[in-house]
């Protein structure tokens, strides 16, 4: 199992690709698609995306993560398998 460092700059729509650009989140063609958005309830949604617009507007959110913003990479979740026969 290795780790998948992703760049900054990715351009695929999968969650972890925003982690420097949280504002994408705030778009809803950019939450629909992502599936794990299909999860949460509309109440949810509408709660947690206000919830980052504000935190944005500001300014918590980058006082919390803002060095994200300028990490060329992050480890998250994602996992390469490599089956060998």
């Amino acid at each position: 199992m290795q780790e998948v460092l992703v760049p900054i700059d990715c351009v695929d729509g999968f969650t972890v690709a925003f982690y420097a650009r949280p504002e994408r989140f705030l778009e809803p063609a950019g939450r629909r698609s992502q599936s794990a958005w299909t999860f949460v309830d509309n109440t949810d949604e509408t709660r947690a995306v206000e919830h980052l617009r504000r935190d944005l507007d500001t300014g918590a959110w980058d006082k919390r993560h803002g060095h994200l913003r300028i990490q060329p990479e992050f480890v998250g979740s994602l996992r390469l398998l490599t089956g060998h026969p």
